[in-house]
């Protein structure tokens, strides 16, 4: 017997650590959604400095940082109002010179790496897995701040953030804004927007988490030690998204809703009552050619082709599909797929590929794809082993499973 080493990282109190009710535990996602959710902000104190150690820690940070290279535009580095431009400290190859970012760390400054998930496997499948898990892109930032210093002044995001106190104590204030939910273009320095009343004040320990929706003033300081928290950014799709983009389809099948509006329209009351009626008649004739089923199948589609695919190892599995049998155990690698059912054939939606397979296979794809662990002899439908263990592979080759022990 061979095993391959393709297990994941062990779980935590029974969730896996990759996964949304391990992002909020000991909270509950229902209460999470229903309670917080782009209404308030939420921290949790867990009591626990080594929560996130399989995700990241101080020395991972400066394993990455000295170790990779990593382009001088994905690092910057603030103190107040002080913004410094990533030519202060980028090599004449356009790369990130730590020495140079080091500098302006021991100046007080806060050394910010944007998109560390492009550069860490571990936050990399984070972000995959709460992708494929919610349907929202994740991403990851991290903020190194010296002792007792301040990153950014007072401001909001227009994504919503969790942020997650990897090393350090680091004290956060957060406070109300008169713009609630705010669109992307809506940023703090573009309107005359200031901050209300505080929500609230706690300090961050490590092992905590901080959940501020979008629009929320906020701003953070580090304590008696040099502080790192990951800030996990949540980018999704709003219904004013939707509308926008149904307008468009609609204005796009029927001229007169792209005809300009009356000329000299502010010439008389009679212009303008004619201008009220027209637009009423327009309005009622668009949502007339907005399919409203058509657009939620629509919406559903992008968030599936939004998911990307965790392809972890993909390399080694592949490579060892030649020893692939019926003794081999296997197991989706997330239930994020949809089956698409005619009278010949059954179609496996996932990411942005459709796979079609014959009809009579369709029992087997819903059990070796129901994210339980298999052994592939015992997928429970009418195929015969042979057939089993090439429909296995097949699913292997799409990224949609993965061995867990092969049997040789």
């Amino acid at each position: 017997m061979s095993s391959l080493s393709l297990e994941r990282k062990p779980a935590i109190d029974g969730n896996q650590w990759d996964s949304f009710a391990w992002l909020l535990a000991p909270l509950t996602e229902e209460n999470f959604l229903i309670t917080s959710w782009e209404r308030q902000p939420l921290i949790l104190h867990r009591n626990d400095p080594r929560y996130y150690e399989l995700l990241l820690s101080y020395a991972d940070l400066d394993r990455l940082a000295t170790s990779w290279i990593i382009p001088a535009k994905n690092i910057r580095a603030v103190k107040g109002d002080s913004h410094l431009p990533s030519d202060a400290f980028a090599s004449t190859d356009g790369m990130a010179n730590m020495i140079e970012v080091m500098r302006y760390f021991d100046q007080g400054f806060t050394v910010i790496f944007d998109h560390a998930h492009r550069y860490s496997d571990s936050l990399a499948l984070l972000c995959r897995s709460l992708n494929q898990e919610i349907g929202y892109n994740f991403q990851t930032n991290l903020y190194l701040t010296p002792s007792q210093s301040r990153g950014f002044n007072s401001h909001y995001d227009t994504h919503d953030v969790f942020v997650l106190q990897v090393h350090g104590r680091k004290k956060w204030s957060v406070y109300q804004s008169p713009i609630q939910l705010p669109f992307r273009g809506q940023t703090h320095d573009s309107c005359s927007a200031s901050r209300g009343e505080e929500s609230l004040t706690e300090t961050l320990e490590p092992g905590d988490l901080l959940y501020i929706p979008r629009g929320y003033f906020h701003e953070a300081g580090s304590q008696e030690d040099l502080s790192l928290h990951i800030t996990l950014g949540v980018h999704s799709e709003t219904w004013a998204d939707v509308f926008v983009e149904s307008v468009a389809i609609a204005c796009a099948q029927d001229p007169s809703l792209r005809k300009s509006i009356p000329a000299r329209l502010f010439r008389s009351d009679v212009a303008r009552k004619f201008a009220r009626a027209r637009f009423e008649e327009l309005w009622r004739r668009m949502q007339e050619l907005v399919d409203i089923d058509e657009r939620i199948d629509q919406i559903v589609e992008k968030s599936a082709q939004r998911v990307l695919p965790n392809l972890t190892e993909h390399m080694l599995q592949v490579a060892a599909l030649r020893t692939l049998c019926e003794d081999s155990l296997v197991q989706a690698r997330k239930p994020c797929s949809r089956f698409s059912i005619s009278e010949s054939s059954v179609t496996v939606i996932a990411f942005e590929n459709e796979i079609i397979f014959p009809l009579r296979v369709h029992d087997a794809l819903r059990a070796v794809l129901s994210g339980q662990r298999l052994r592939v002899g015992d997928i429970d439908c009418h195929l015969n082993d042979e057939a089993k263990t090439t429909l296995v592979r097949r699913l292997i080759l799409e990224g949609l499973l993965h061995i867990v022990q092969n049997v040789n």
